[in-house]
């Protein structure tokens, strides 16, 4: 991607520069990917699959994200800022969601699962031995 940034004259994506590699530490960026992405997602899918994300999603997440914090190459760049302008974009869009009404989407989504579920009969198995 960086190669084709470059060809095209566009301003090199973070971490897409394999001539520079240290423009961009690489667990900084996983631990910020988690923190900005990852988390706020599982946040809104554990209101549809509480046992699930609860159980086995967050922990996992929380894991990947103290190995990433704790590495050497989690140090921050002098002078690089990557995170600035995704931050002001999805606290934008974060403004959108809030007024939006997301329980009818969790219950349309909730619904949709469990017609899913009947068609599948290995997952709907999996589901009803770990509930019970």
């Amino acid at each position: 991607q960086g190669d084709l940034e470059r060809d095209k004259g566009m301003p090199l994506s973070p971490m897409h520069d394999r001539y520079v590699p240290d423009n961009v530490k690489l667990s900084k960026c996983q631990v910020g990917f988690i923190d900005v992405l990852v988390l706020p997602l599982y946040q809104v899918l554990a209101q549809m699959l509480p046992d699930l994300v609860n159980g086995e999603c967050l922990p996992n997440l929380q894991l990947s994200r103290q190995y990433y914090a704790t590495r050497e190459d989690f140090a921050p760049v002098e002078g690089a800022d990557i995170g600035n302008g995704l931050r002001s974009s999805l606290a934008k869009q974060m403004s959108k969601i809030k007024s939006f009404n997301t329980s009818k989407v969790v219950a349309a989504l909730k619904l949709a699962l469990r017609l899913a579920w009947r068609h599948q009969p290995v997952l709907s198995a999996s589901i009803s031995r770990k509930k019970g």
